[in-house]
């Protein structure tokens, strides 16, 4: 993460700057994830970034030389902890200090589902089979969340 508010990229063979975005969110960039290409949008690969803001933003990367903004999403009323995307990189789940999931559509940049808890998320994930949502926090519980309706199934201690 980067106080800044800058997303950085680096070479992993050199370590050198690949790219940089500046002004990516308006505080510190708190999480980040890389997408599949998807041939609707054209990109070769785009990437999800949270803020302290409670911003989502996704990005549109085209050969490491130009970043696009495509969409900038603000549900969350505290800092993202986490983003983590779905199996085929259609949606986006993004983890937050102020007690919700939300499970974006990338493509669409709409919310699908919104999880609450009266916790601190520290991560949510999707199930290997994507039924499901799995989430953690300041609990100490695992939370199992339906993703057909975003209702929740059970919780763990």
């Amino acid at each position: 993460a980067w106080s800044d508010g800058k997303i950085r990229a680096f070479y992993p063979e050199s370590g050198k700057l690949k790219f940089m975005i500046p002004d990516a969110h308006t505080d510190e960039v708190t999480a980040l994830t890389v997408v599949a290409s998807d041939d609707d949008l054209g990109a070769e690969w785009r990437m999800v970034s949270g803020g302290k803001d409670g911003q989502v933003r996704v990005w549109k990367v085209l050969a490491d030389t130009q970043q696009l903004l495509i969409h900038s999403v603000k549900e969350h009323s505290g800092p993202i902890n986490s983003v983590v995307c779905n199996s085929d990189g259609t949606q986006v789940i993004s983890s937050s200090e102020d007690g919700s999931c939300i499970v974006w559509d990338l493509n669409k940049g709409i919310r699908i589902h919104a999880l609450f808890d009266q916790t601190i998320f520290h991560s949510a994930l999707y199930h290997p089979d994507q039924s499901q949502y799995l989430t953690c926090g300041a609990n100490y519980k695992l939370g199992y969340w339906d993703a057909y309706d975003g209702t929740g199934i059970r919780m763990i201690e």
